[in-house]
């Protein structure tokens, strides 16, 4: 699985758990608490999606080091032992 494939279906987790709050569009560099305006709870949702759409575990203490998409995108790499 390419980077850009995580990408691809990491930003439609985020895009659908916001819905209509998303005002913006989703970047790897876009920042989960300034640009989509998420809070720490948003991000225990989108890491449990995460963890059923792409079969991986994420240690709970990674969860306060995720300050953007290309932190996740990033973890869920590493978790699909993705080069």
């Amino acid at each position: 699985m390419t980077k850009e494939i995580v990408f691809e279906k990491i930003s439609k987790i985020i895009a659908d758990h916001l819905g209509p709050y998303l005002d913006t569009e989703i970047k790897m560099e876009s920042s989960i608490a300034d640009d989509l305006d998420m809070d720490s709870m948003d991000v225990l949702c989108i890491v449990y999606m995460m963890e059923l759409n792409l079969k991986i575990t994420i240690e709970s203490d990674r969860l306060a080091t995720f300050n953007t998409v290309e932190d996740l995108v990033n973890v869920a790499m590493e978790k699909l032992n993705v080069k």
